[in-house]
């Protein structure tokens, strides 16, 4: 019985995390923001233990957990690059055979609410175009060769409605190559 209630807390953390990332990765994400808030966080796991009844490790583990947990926000700043994506795609081809794709590549503005009920300014706090620019180039990076941008009718809108033809045209320069 104890065991159910470990896996329903565990999942109720899961559900805080999924908001915590929610809420740390709205705009464009700083690995090493983000990676520290998932170090910070993991820490305060230890708030646990007096209501789970675990036992005090011996120094083995205790250093063998501080290794795991170093080298898991190491690797969470690391995996972060578009290099990663690129070596994934690359196995992914190798074991199937199958060319990787990007679909829905972000190039629009993402918020709490729907776009239409979002004003411009809130919009532009997550796509504008220096963050069009970056997705891009970030794409570029992972060395994928083609990808499904997400947002052509919100650059149309900005054109047309805004007068802010800025994205639009960067658009057009990536599709004119």
């Amino acid at each position: 019985m104890s065991w159910l209630i470990v896996i329903i807390l565990a999942y109720f953390l899961f559900a805080v995390v999924s908001l915590v990332d929610r809420y740390l990765l709205i705009g464009s994400p700083n690995p090493k923001i983000y990676t520290f808030y998932v170090g910070v966080l993991g820490i305060l796991t230890l708030l646990l233990v007096p209501f789970v009844g675990f036992s005090v490790p011996g120094i083995y583990e205790i250093i063998f957990c501080l290794l795991v947990g170093a080298v898991y926000i190491f690797a969470l700043f690391f995996l972060f690059p578009a290099i990663f994506y690129q070596r994934r795609a690359k196995l992914i081809n190798r074991i199937f055979g199958k060319e990787v794709i990007c679909v829905e590549l972000q190039a629009e503005p993402w918020g709490p609410k729907l776009l239409y009920d979002l004003p411009l300014e809130e919009q532009e706090k997550t796509m504008n175009l220096e963050q069009f620019r970056k997705n891009i180039e970030f794409a570029k990076k992972t060395g994928l060769k083609e990808f499904y941008l997400w947002g052509a009718e919100w650059w149309y809108w900005l054109k047309e409605k805004q007068n802010q033809p800025e994205i639009w045209q960067e658009a057009r320069k990536l599709f004119a190559k």
